[in-house]
């Protein structure tokens, strides 16, 4: 897990906003081509979000609850509509840097940096957000962290 990119502090944003705009906006997630990056949940922001993290080099492992959503993606079949996405997913899966599973221990495990991407229905009554999907991604990487450094 990491707290910095780049050795840059994460912290400020304006910074980083101001440093990587305009032609340098890609320089931005480009980073080490090393880094590897899971993805909880795969539906409209983490299938996007990811497609694009292993198009810029990344490996992206998207993990999910749901086995025929996963199954779906492993063959190409995209359950949603974004114009290029399949294309996009379809070449960085079989260049190895885009992976579905349900199994987000071990994919936690090996990830230098963990997005949760979960969704965030309407509270029933209050119209608030329901975080409880959150929680429980939270949750569940807390209990599949194996080691957790600060880069200064």
């Amino acid at each position: 897990m990491k707290v910095a990119l780049n050795g840059e502090d994460l912290v400020d944003p304006a910074y980083r906003l101001e440093r990587y705009r305009g032609d340098n906006w890609k320089a931005y997630f480009e980073g080490s081509n090393s880094d590897a990056y899971c993805i909880i949940g795969s539906g409209y922001v983490g299938l996007v979000s990811g497609a694009c993290f292993a198009d810029f080099g990344h490996t992206v492992t998207c993990v999910d609850l749901n086995p025929q959503k996963i199954e779906a993606l492993s063959k190409g079949q995209i359950p949603i509509f974004e114009p290029g996405l399949d294309a996009l997913v379809v070449s960085n899966a079989e260049a190895g840097r885009l992976r579905f599973t349900t199994e987000l221990a071990p994919a936690v495990a090996e990830a230098d940096v963990v997005f949760i991407a979960v969704g965030t229905p309407s509270r029933g009554g209050d119209g608030h957000a329901d975080l409880s999907y959150v929680y429980a991604a939270a949750e569940s990487i807390a209990n599949a962290v194996t080691g957790f450094g600060l880069t200064p």
